[in-house]
Formats: C-alpha cells, structure tokens, sequence
C-alpha cells in the first residue's frame, strides 16, 4: 500500500467531516479532495528537493509535521487555517519564487478574492470556490506533513531516504512530474502545475 493510500485510509474520514464542515460543503465531495490534494503537497515539496536539497525538505517537515497532528486531526486542520500564510510559503514559495514576481505569495496563491491563479485552476479541477481550494491546502498540510514526520522517524537509517523515495514514486528522479500526473492524471493541466513546481518538462 502506498503512503497516500495509508493516509487517506487512516484518516480520509476525520479530515472529509472536517472539510466538510469548515467548507460547507458535502461530504462526499469533501472525501475526494485528501486523495486529490496530498500529490499536490507532496509536488512542492518535491519541488524544494529539486531545487534547495533534501535538506530544504526536511527543514519544513521539522517546522510544520508533528506526528502529534495525527491524534487530533480536526484540531491539527483548524491550526493549518490559522497558519495558512506561513504553511502556504514553506510548502510552495521555494518552488514557484519566479511566477511570484517578488510580491511573496499575493495573487498567485490566494492573496486575492477567488484564491489567485493557482486557487482558481485548483477550484475548477475539485469543483470547489479558488479561495476554498487553497484553505483546504493548508488545512491538509499539518495532517500529510505529520505523517510524513511519522514515516521519517519511524524509517531505518536515515529517514530522509524514505521522504525521498515517497516523492519519486517510480524511482525516475523526476518527482514532481510524478505528483502531477497523480493529481491530474497526466494532462495537460498537471504540465502546467508541474511547470509552475520548477518540475522538468
């Protein structure tokens, strides 16, 4: 079983009431959005692997993953909200710095109505409003970056290899473009989040 598999199946139901819940919306579209948005998460920081080392990766896991986060998942998602800002620029500002033109996060990831460029091409792809989208970025990060703290601590050796190999699911060196494909079944929409990650085209 795959590390996203285990998550959604330890805890796609918590995380799909909270969504739902806290985004008014059901919960049956509620419990597609872990599936759809932990490749995501996962592909800025594969981005950050690329570009700043495996370092720059477990720095933010260091930062915002506590294997703690997993035993009060709605809690540790109510935290993620309040924390957006920060959550948002360590999983993606490293990754998407050139389209940011210096203005740090602004338009792009959210700073504006409709939750930004990258909140309105998430928006059209789940179904939900741009701003919504990106909120739900940050709600999931504390839940995947804990288990990812969970899996680096519990690995033999270095831990980091684990995070890594989870990254690059099909061990060809091109994580990103992996996550992407995942999460957009390989369209040309993944290309383009892909791109936007610093992946390879």
């Amino acid at each position: 079983m795959s590390f996203l598999q285990q998550l959604v199946e330890s805890y796609g139901g918590e995380v799909s009431d909270t969504l739902s819940k806290k985004l008014d919306i059901p919960e049956s579209q509620a419990s597609e959005l872990l599936p759809k948005i932990a490749p995501l998460i996962l592909g800025g920081l594969a981005a950050k692997a690329q570009k700043n080392g495996p370092e720059s990766v477990a720095e933010v896991i260091a930062q915002h993953g506590n294997e703690a986060a997993l035993e009060n998942v709605e809690e540790s998602m109510v935290k993620g909200e309040e924390q957006s800002g920060d959550i948002l620029q360590s999983l993606m500002g490293g990754g998407m710095s050139g389209l940011l033109g210096g203005g740090g996060l602004g338009g792009l990831l959210g700073g504006g109505s409709g939750g930004g460029i990258i909140g309105q091409i998430l928006g059209q792809h789940l179904g939900i409003e741009g701003d919504k989208a990106m909120k739900t970025v940050s709600m999931l990060a504390p839940i995947l970056l804990g288990a990812l703290a969970k899996k680096k601590s519990e690995a033999e050796g270095d831990g980091m290899n684990a995070i890594l190999s989870i990254l690059d699911e099909d061990g060809d060196g091109n994580a990103i473009n992996d996550l992407a494909a995942k999460f957009l079944g390989g369209g040309g929409l993944g290309g383009a989040l892909s791109g936007m990650f610093g992946g390879k085209k």
